[in-house]
């Protein structure tokens, strides 16, 4: 089994590859490329590139395989062969699939070259599982904060690397919204959580401008009554009794604008309008239907304009949607 094949580079890669001496003078370049080992795992291009070179004998030979560790689960063209340190007899000749499978190793896979009537004698060293992962986070508002059992990790998007393999409680805020949940890192694996905050979805509706008050339009004063001419003749008849004065009427009366509403959160005064939008966006992190969230809305303003100081207590600490209907009955 000395048999070898001297080619050139070009018909390797396609191209031709001149060199050049120091005097300027070109020459062939050659590589010598020799059989298969029966000793080696080879990648799919390396087999292509044999199979096209060589051609092999049918027959049948003999394969032992050793792997580091040892009790690697062995398949052999996608049939399971056994565990290693394993000897398979009679396996066709030519180039055939092996993967390797262990719980504390990569997975890997190969090709081994098996010669007719000769024995292929392979030990691979199976590289260590990983122990880390990957987490993807992203959100419906950028820019949100990212915590990892209680430490800040960073801004959506990202992708955090070199996580230890394990279950994690995230929480990723905005502002006044947030999310919270439990993720698992699988080992050598990027897992993605997406985070509905509703931050950007709730909109709240502008509140109306009040008309301004009608003006009052001018009365005009009655006009005055002439007694009338006393006649001579006649016996002069009493005077008509004066009509009776028209009152004027009273101005209408001017409503004057309400101040509108406001709660307090952590100290500071929020209009009631925002404070109530913010309470209802809690809704939208679980698709709650939109007539709900606007019923669920004019609740909450009603109860902050009539100052409900059990209802306000329990809306400034609710998170989630339970929470909201909680409070609601209030």
């Amino acid at each position: 089994m000395n048999r070898a094949i001297v080619i050139g580079v070009s018909m390797l890669i396609g191209l031709a590859l001149p060199a050049f001496d120091a005097l300027g003078s070109s020459q062939a370049q050659t590589v010598r490329i020799e059989e298969p080992d029966y000793g080696k795992l080879y990648l799919p291009s390396e087999k292509k590139l044999y199979e096209d070179l060589f051609k092999v004998a049918r027959g049948q030979g003999v394969l032992f395989i050793e792997t580091t560790p040892p009790g690697a689960e062995l398949r052999v063209e996608g049939k399971p062969a056994g565990r290693s340190p394993l000897m398979l007899e009679n396996v066709a000749s030519g180039f055939r699939r092996v993967e390797f499978v262990h719980p504390d190793a990569r997975r890997a896979e190969g090709y081994v070259f098996i010669a007719p009537d000769e024995v292929s004698r392979l030990a691979v060293a199976l590289p260590a599982a990983p122990t880390e992962g990957s987490l993807t986070v992203l959100a419906d508002t950028p820019g949100a904060k990212v915590a990892l059992d209680g430490e800040e990790m960073g801004v959506t998007p990202d992708t955090f690397r070199g996580l230890p393999v394990g279950v994690y409680a995230i929480r990723v805020s905005y502002d006044d919204f947030s999310w919270s949940g439990r993720v698992a890192v699988t080992a050598g694996e990027t897992s993605v959580v997406k985070a509905v905050l509703g931050a950007r979805d709730f909109v709240v509706a502008p509140e109306p401008k009040p008309e301004p008050p009608a003006t009052p339009k001018p009365v005009p004063p009655p006009a005055p009554v002439t007694p009338p001419a006393p006649v001579a003749e006649l016996e002069p008849e009493p005077p008509a009794a004066p009509p009776e004065p028209v009152a004027a009427p009273e101005p209408p009366k001017v409503e004057k604008p309400t101040t509108e509403a406001t709660v307090e959160v952590d100290g500071r005064q929020i209009p009631a309008r925002e404070f109530c939008g913010r309470y209802t966006g809690i809704l939208m992190r679980y698709d709650e239907e939109r007539a709900t969230m606007d019923e669920i809305f004019a609740k909450c303003m009603d109860r902050a304009e009539k100052e409900h100081e059990l209802f306000l207590w329990c809306a400034v600490r609710a998170k989630t949607r339970q929470d909201v209907l909680d409070c609601t009955t209030l």
